[in-house]
């Protein structure tokens, strides 16, 4: 019912109203063509229901067009919210994004100016990415159990472990030379963080793209 428009609901059930007068009063005419009276009190009786069935039909209308606005403002609004998170999920990968490619050219460097310069770097990108995962999860908790069902806020939780797993090996990113164990790791933790993010990003589309 949900995919006929309103003004198409309107009329279809306007019409189907008006077309059950008609033939009654054709009927009325044809059963009672022997007797004007008759004919008339019929037609005086069947007025009056009509006039309801008319006033029935508006309120059936009013009341599909009114769910049928509701429906549509609650998917603006989710929409919109949707928008929101997806924005700071965006951040979120910029800086993760900038702060692999820091750890990259960390992973190949022996040079020890150059790695401390690097570690600070990182460092500040994780800074950044540590306010900018604080604003998406307190917008996630805010609006998660209005805006997702519970498995698609099981994929952000899951999602919010890949995050604080990056952030905590990014914290570590001074003291790594040489420690290919735990560079291996942060590439199976960025593995997991970049299908987690496509996942919630699939998740986030399917409710802006609404309208």
């Amino acid at each position: 019912m949900k995919n006929i428009r309103p003004i198409k609901f309107s009329f279809a059930v306007s019409l189907v109203i008006s077309f059950a007068f008609l033939l009654i009063t054709f009927w009325i005419f044809y059963k009672f063509s022997w007797d004007a009276n008759a004919a008339k009190d019929a037609l005086s009786t069947t007025g009056s229901y009509y006039g309801a069935a008319a006033t029935l039909g508006a309120a059936i209308i009013a009341a599909y067009l009114f769910n049928d606005w509701r429906d549509q403002s609650v998917g603006e609004l989710k929409s919109q919210r949707c928008l929101e998170i997806n924005n700071d999920l965006f951040q979120i990968d910029k800086l993760v994004s900038n702060a692999d490619i820091f750890m990259q050219v960390l992973k190949d460097k022996n040079d020890d100016q150059l790695f401390s310069l690097l570690g600070e770097n990182i460092a500040t990108i994780n800074n950044d990415l540590k306010t900018a995962t604080t604003v998406f999860l307190n917008r996630i908790e805010k609006d998660k159990s209005y805006l997702f069902t519970s498995i698609e806020s099981t994929y952000f939780d899951v999602l919010k472990g890949s995050i604080f797993d990056i952030q905590n090996i990014l914290t570590c990113s001074p003291h790594l030379k040489d420690d290919f164990e735990t560079f291996t790791r942060y590439s199976l933790r960025l593995k997991e963080y970049k299908e987690r993010y496509n996942h919630s990003k699939e998740i986030l589309d399917k409710y802006i793209s609404y309208n």
